[in-house]
C-alpha cells in the first residue's frame, strides 16, 4: 500500500501484474527445489520437474491467486488482507504439494516410520508392543 496505495484500476492492475510474473513463479519455482532437495533429488531431476511442471502450476496459480487479490485489494479492508490470504493459502499449500509430490514410480517403497524391532533384540522381560 506505500509504494501503490489505492484500489483504482491502476495500482490494482500493477500489483496484480507483478505479484503475478514476478513473486509468483519465483516462490513456485523454489518451493519446487528446496522440496526436491529435501527429498534427495539430483539437480538434473529437479530441472526435469521444473520444466514439466512449474508452468502449470504458474498458471494455476494465476487462476486462484488473481481473483483473491484483486477481491482483497478492492473489497477487504488491510487489516484483514492477511487472514484472507492465509485461509486461501491452505487450500493453495495442499494443492501444491501434491504437485511437488514425487510419481508413485519415483517414490520408491514406502518408509516406515516406527519399525518393530526384532525380539532378539528387545531388552529382557520386555514386552512387544
Amino acid at each position: 500500500e506505500r509504494m501503490l496505495p489505492g484500489a483504482s484500476l491502476r495500482p490494482l492492475a500493477i500489483k496484480l501484474f507483478v505479484d503475478q510474473t514476478v513473486q509468483g513463479p519465483l516462490m513456485i519455482g523454489s518451493m519446487f527445489c528446496w522440496c526436491a532437495l529435501a527429498n534427495g533429488a539430483s539437480l538434473p531431476a529437479i530441472r526435469a520437474k521444473l520444466d514439466e511442471e512449474l508452468f502449470s502450476t504458474w498458471c494455476a496459480s494465476v487462476w486462484v491467486w488473481a481473483p483473491v487479490q484483486v477481491l482483497q485489494q478492492a473489497v477487504v479492508p488491510l487489516q484483514y488482507r492477511v487472514a484472507v490470504s492465509n485461509l486461501v493459502s491452505y487450500f493453495w499449500d495442499t494443492y501444491l504439494s501434491l504437485q511437488m509430490m514425487p510419481a508413485p514410480a519415483e517414490a520408491g517403497a514406502p518408509v516406515d516410520p516406527f519399525p518393530r524391532q526384532a525380539a532378539t533384540a528387545a531388552a529382557p522381560g520386555a514386552q512387544p508392543l
